[in-house]
């Protein structure tokens, strides 16, 4: 996979789709393409793209009204297909695809439902899983070894726990501490557990798939606010967050001293190193 799609005003890799033009960066050459796919208007649209098992990309609607598709083989976008979705509002923030092909909008402020998009269809469900009431809840989603998506905690206290084989969600069964933009992105590492990248909070999120746990208390001392945005998992099995505020003039590095490491194609997909 030679050519990516990762975002404007490129924050980090993790805000792809935000603004008006899509950056195309082909690591082999160190080069970068800002004019083949343009036109798609001003202000702040998606947030997060993720790649479907039909080879396009899928932009989750934060602002727009509709699902933003890109094709790389002809390195066009629609923004017409799936519409109807409301302006405004930062609704989803980022999306997983999960093992039945369709895609999983977290959802993030003026929307209590899940985006539920099927690349095999070009359609969306805003109302099959809903009453996600609250405002600024979710930052983001991994998808676990158990075949469940779980959205990392913003401003809310609990982990968002998605059931895609059931379509339900959960909110009850993972709590966490207080706080506002506590974290934004996770990671799965090869031992199987999640991790959160601080942003305004002290300690680094570490969820437990297999028991539904959380621990806050083992990665602490993080100080500051707004300090990383998006992980990714390198070879050596270690987590590099993304520094995003001013005031944070270091890379985080996460150890979780997993007994094992994924696959050099599966580390280097275009899916699972999409952060």
């Amino acid at each position: 996979m030679e050519w990516w799609c990762i975002g404007t005003k490129w924050q980090n890799l993790w805000y792809a789709l935000f603004e008006y033009e899509c950056l195309n960066y082909r690591p082999k050459t160190n080069t970068a393409d800002t004019t083949s796919i343009t036109g798609l208007g001003t202000g702040s649209k998606w947030n997060g793209g993720v790649l479907a098992p039909n080879g396009k990309i899928y932009g989750i609607p934060s602002e727009s009204d509709s699902v933003l598709i890109i094709d790389p083989v002809t390195n066009t976008a629609n923004t017409t297909t799936i519409t109807g979705l409301g302006a405004g509002g930062n609704k989803w923030s980022s999306g997983v695809l999960a093992p039945n092909g369709k895609i999983y909008g977290i959802p993030y402020n003026a929307t209590d439902s899940v985006l539920i998009i099927d690349p095999a269809t070009n359609t969306a469900n805003t109302t099959t899983i809903t009453g996600l009431s609250g405002s600024y809840r979710w930052s983001s989603g991994v998808l676990a070894p158990n075949g469940k998506i779980y959205g990392i905690p913003n401003d809310t206290t609990n982990v968002l726990i998605i059931d895609p084989q059931k379509n339900t969600a959960d909110t009850t069964s993972i709590a966490t501490i207080s706080g506002t933009t506590k974290w934004n992105g996770g990671v799965l590492a090869p031992n199987g557990k999640i991790y959160g990248i601080p942003a305004s909070s002290d300690v680094v999120l570490i969820i437990d798939p297999s028991n539904n746990s959380v621990d806050t208390t083992t990665i602490t001392g993080l100080v500051g606010v707004n300090k990383w945005n998006g992980g990714t998992l390198a070879p050596n099995g270690k987590i590099y967050g993304i520094p995003f505020s001013t005031t944070t003039n270091s890379v985080l590095i996460l150890d979780p001293k997993s007994n094992g490491s994924f696959c050099p194609s599966i580390l280097e997909s275009s899916y699972l190193n999409k952060f």
